[in-house]
């Protein structure tokens, strides 16, 4: 019997010590990072809440957050099981939701990732005047083949007799004129109804990592007075797509300006608003173009005020999918 116990608890043994091998390998590691808050103005902010995403110690993928008041340096710090990557986010009473950027650890000792407790900044906006805005999200088709299509922005749709819209604030024109090499070339040309009409690229670089990244006030200068959006598709799967806009939305965002009036060279009148994302057109198989874009209007003449408050929406019982999401 010896002999089988022996054999007994030498397998026993190998199993235990697989386990915790397994069990080893299954754990994430520890990391630690302090997240510095600060204003657009470069003060530290006290008292806003830091939630780091740490995990479970096992790699279930399940949250295990340090949740934490940031101290008088702005400053919050916390340990805890992670990933190779860690995010973070700060939330504050009158502040847009702000985070720091991603944290991508370099190294692994010891079941610790290295950098050991890197300080990241994170920069809140606070939310200043929002107002009521035309806000919506497009995805409609163009109703016409080259040849020119208004779209009222304060109505919401297109001019008549297309839809119930009076004023053409942007107008559309699109051909499908494909070369050998495209199964399909579309080509959409943004114009507008009056010559200081117009739009302009955004710059929404300074702060990537807040709900709120655009500048407070659009420019009242700079306007093109026409946009052409483009996006050709290679036959047979060769070659590569062209697109002018990015399907995504997060690196493109426009300025603009509709009903401008100007007296004696100076504008008296105009409206303001921007454009979230790209331009993007979808040609169809049917000969038409499907058109998408998230845009906000602000009601006021010659206000240039960017700050949507989205619990005031001067569109009404929007669609689910047409409902802006953020400011």
């Amino acid at each position: 019997m010896r002999p089988i116990l022996s054999l007994m608890f030498v397998l026993l043994a190998t199993v235990i010590s697989s386990s915790l091998v397994v069990a080893k390998e299954n754990e994430l590691p520890r990391a630690k990072l302090t997240v510095r808050v600060i204003d657009e103005a470069g003060q530290t902010v006290a008292n806003a809440q830091v939630r780091i995403g740490f995990m479970e110690k096992t790699s279930t993928e399940l949250p295990a957050m340090a949740v934490g008041l940031t101290d008088k340096a702005g400053e919050f710090t916390a340990e805890g099981n992670s990933t190779i990557v860690l995010d973070a986010d700060v939330r504050k009473e009158g502040y847009y939701l702000g985070g720091p950027p991603r944290v991508m650890f370099k190294a692994l000792t010891n079941d610790m990732w290295y950098p050991w407790n890197p300080t990241v900044q994170a920069t809140i906006r606070k939310i200043e005047n929002p107002i009521p805005m035309y806000a919506k999200n497009i995805d409609s088709k163009i109703p016409e083949t080259a040849k020119p299509c208004g779209y009222d922005l304060q109505a919401g749709d297109w001019v008549m007799p297309y839809g119930k819209g009076k004023t053409a604030d942007f107008i559309f024109s699109w051909t499908n004129s494909p070369d050998p090499k495209f199964e399909w070339d579309g080509t959409a040309i943004l114009a507008f109804s009056d010559p200081l009409d117009g739009l302009q690229e955004a710059d929404l670089h300074q702060y990537t990592n807040t709900v709120f990244r655009w500048p407070r006030q659009a420019p009242d200068i700079g306007y093109q007075n026409s946009f052409t959006a483009r996006y050709a598709w290679p036959k047979y799967g060769n070659g590569k797509s062209v697109m002018t806009f990015d399907p995504g939305g997060l690196s493109q965002a426009y300025f603009f300006r509709v009903r401008t009036v100007e007296q004696e060279g100076k504008i008296v009148s105009g409206l303001y608003g921007k454009i979230k994302g790209g331009i993007e057109i979808y040609p169809q198989a049917d000969q038409t173009c499907v058109l998408r874009f998230r845009y906000y209007l602000n009601p006021t003449p010659l206000d240039r005020n960017m700050k949507f408050d989205l619990k005031r929406n001067l569109f009404t019982n929007l669609p689910f999918l047409e409902e802006p999401r953020t400011p």
